[in-house]
């Protein structure tokens, strides 16, 4: 018999505690094609316009999950940090979730396997922080009913002090995967949520070797327990949505991975002058990034020894770039022609 999602089985705890009803909520809402996205399905079959995504970039754009990323670049030893987003729901209607979070490799190995990292913070009986809302995962807490950019006051990610956040679950040895289950206040439920998509949690993790990272929601079965409660579209009395395959056909959605590209980067170079403008090198690949817009290329690159010399253009646009600086992290001076832009990146560090 597949395992019981989490929640319900604290939710089975504290409704004997205090004896307290929940009320699902569930409006006809929606408007993306799922086969418009250029990332696959951690589920093949989607039966509801509602999607989970992992944005692998959150630091971009508007906000997190605006646009959402399927792929993102980071250098090993760096941290950085994915998105959980909700996609195509009713506004106001998320009042509890849960979200196993699996990326790449075996952390139980006798040498793990993982290149990411994602730390444990302990916050259950902390004087900061006893519901868990800042945690890792992180909950996207606060109230903004204004604006609908977070979840709503009063929510609790502690699972009752018995099930906090976790960056890797230990009740599944061998999986490297982020737990967090999250739940308005069960008489009073605040459901500010409202932007679309919208942020459910963020995952901070530290590159701890190269190569590629898959970031998703686990394998698709009846034991995959990705649940939001209670934003199907189309609706129903019971307007839950999952990754698995453990409920009806209608809850069924499509659940979006990330990739993250971990690379030992040769060189990086950062704007000492407030432009914004940074770049990173490795072996004769480039990334650099500006105001609005960033850019790569391979090729023309020359090192010798500790100094590097570029001059190139980026793939898929009108951008040049060209400069000259000291490896592995400045001094280093470059320019760039972003169509009529000029772009200056000055790395004063001796």
């Amino acid at each position: 018999m597949a395992k019981k999602p989490l929640f319900l089985a604290l939710v089975a705890i504290a409704t004997v505690a205090v004896v307290v009803p929940m009320t699902l909520l569930g409006l006809p809402y929606g408007r993306f094609d799922p086969e418009a996205f250029a990332h696959l399905y951690t589920h093949g079959v989607s039966h509801t316009e509602t999607h989970l995504h992992i944005d692998a970039d959150p630091t971009n754009g508007s906000r997190p999950c605006d646009p959402l990323d399927s792929e993102a670049l980071v250098g090993v030893g760096h941290t950085h940090s994915v998105a959980v987003c909700l996609e195509t729901y009713p506004p106001n209607a998320v009042n509890n979730f849960e979200l196993h979070i699996r990326y790449t490799g075996d952390p139980d190995a006798a040498t793990p396997t993982t290149i990411n990292l994602a730390p444990t913070v302990v916050c259950v009986g902390t004087p900061d922080d006893p519901n868990c809302l800042d945690a890792n995962p992180d909950a996207n807490d606060g109230d903004d009913d204004v604006n609908g950019l977070t979840l709503g006051d009063g929510w609790d990610c502690s699972g009752f002090g018995i099930a906090p956040p976790v960056g890797d679950d230990p009740s599944t040895p061998n999986v490297a995967d982020a737990l967090i289950v999250c739940f308005a206040n069960l008489g009073t439920p605040d459901q500010d949520l409202s932007a679309d998509p919208g942020l459910l949690a963020t995952i901070s993790f530290t590159a701890t070797g190269a190569g590629d990272d898959y970031i998703d929601f686990g394998d698709v079965n009846a034991s995959n327990n990705n649940i939001v409660y209670s934003p199907r579209v189309p609706s129903s009395t019971d307007s839950v949505v999952r990754c698995g395959t453990s409920g009806q056909a209608p809850d069924l959605m499509g659940c979006f991975y990330a990739t993250i590209h971990k690379v030992a980067f040769d060189c990086e170079f950062e704007d000492n002058f407030q432009r914004d403008t940074s770049l990173v090198i490795w072996g004769n690949n480039w990334r650099f990034t500006y105001p609005g817009g960033v850019a790569s290329g391979i090729g023309r690159v020359v090192h010798m020894g500790s100094r590097v010399m570029m001059i190139g253009r980026g793939t898929g646009g009108r951008f040049f770039l060209a400069g000259y600086g000291t490896c592995p992290s400045g001094p280093g001076t470059f320019y760039g022609l972003a169509g009529s832009s000029f772009l200056r990146l000055q790395d004063t560090t001796p």
